[in-house]
């Protein structure tokens, strides 16, 4: 009867055993599960840095898009194309820079009111350009298509990116919580540019279609800018 006893007894205690170091493997699964999120060990954060720059990058190469088609329209209209080119070359700047450093000087990049409005007269006037001029015209005019759509089509990215980040600062811990902050700004700033950008664009587009039937020329994309922005 004694050695049955032992015999339990050692039974119980292995079973013990046993079940502590399931039960040791499981909360390490599940603290090895915490440290890939933005609490631990970051590659939430990583991720989303590398989804910040991606968009960034897409965002200025759009607006270099938008603004080098301005200065080839105004070299065609005949108006002054320095306003339009200073803001090709900011953004081209900022290709080579950091997402929190080019998003802060493409705030700063904007064409000129003055510039706008000449612009603006100019695709009003019905006096037919040379032969040269329409050529110079119609390059500028796909080009700023393709700038707008692409700008168009960042919008709902960006704005996704921006409620990313901030979910994910939510759940950080208090170090990580700053950095992710830090990466939702340039996006932040971007998702306050382009909508703008997309509905000053349209209605450039409008007034560059028309311009174009007055002028007789076929501007490439014409067709597809068309169904994207529902002209």
């Amino acid at each position: 009867m004694q050695a049955n006893k032992w015999v339990v007894l050692g039974a119980t205690v292995a079973l013990s055993c046993v079940l502590a170091t399931q039960s040791n493997a499981q909360l390490g699964g599940l603290g090895k599960k915490k440290g890939n999120a933005v609490g631990g060990g970051g590659g939430d954060v990583s991720g989303y840095s590398k989804s910040v720059d991606e968009a960034v990058q897409k965002g200025l190469t759009a607006r270099v898009l938008y603004f080098s088609a301005q200065e080839k329209l105004a070299e065609a209209l005949g108006i002054k194309t320095e306003s339009f080119k200073k803001a090709r070359e900011a953004s081209e700047a900022g290709k080579s820079a950091s997402s929190s450093t080019a998003m802060a000087d493409m705030k700063k990049t904007q064409v000129s009111d003055e510039a706008k409005k000449e612009m603006a007269a100019a695709l009003a006037e019905s006096k037919e350009l040379s032969a040269e001029a329409k050529e110079k015209f119609k390059k500028g005019a796909g080009e700023f298509f393709k700038g707008v759509i692409a700008e168009s089509e960042l919008v709902a990215q960006v704005t996704d990116l921006v409620n990313q980040g901030n979910s994910l600062a939510q759940s950080a811990s208090p170090l990580e919580k700053a950095k992710v902050l830090g990466l939702v700004k340039p996006v932040a700033d971007l998702a306050s540019i382009l909508p703008g950008d997309v509905k000053e664009g349209t209605a450039t587009v409008s007034a560059l279609l028309k311009f174009a039937q007055k002028q007789n020329v076929e501007i490439p994309g014409a067709d597809e800018i068309k169904k994207k922005l529902s002209l």
